[in-house]
């Protein structure tokens, strides 16, 4: 292969393990987000929309873990 394919063929590899990366930061965001609504939820004995809504959650977030919960 000549110089200029592998340095095409490196540099896509290298943004698909920066996507790779950051799908898997999102990921563990929510999951720690889902185990703190959870965690209010039993503590205080609250509804998951008060969870939510005392955590301050987005509601773009809140529609994610209304899936996951």
């Amino acid at each position: 292969m000549c110089k200029a394919v592998q340095e095409m063929n490196e540099e896509a590899r290298q943004e698909g393990r920066e996507e790779g990366r950051q799908e898997g930061r999102e990921e563990g965001r929510l999951e720690a987000l889902c185990d703190n609504v959870k965690s209010i939820m039993e503590s205080f004995h609250l509804s998951m929309g008060e969870a939510m809504k005392g955590l301050k959650v987005t509601k773009e977030d809140q529609a994610l873990l209304m899936k996951m919960l």
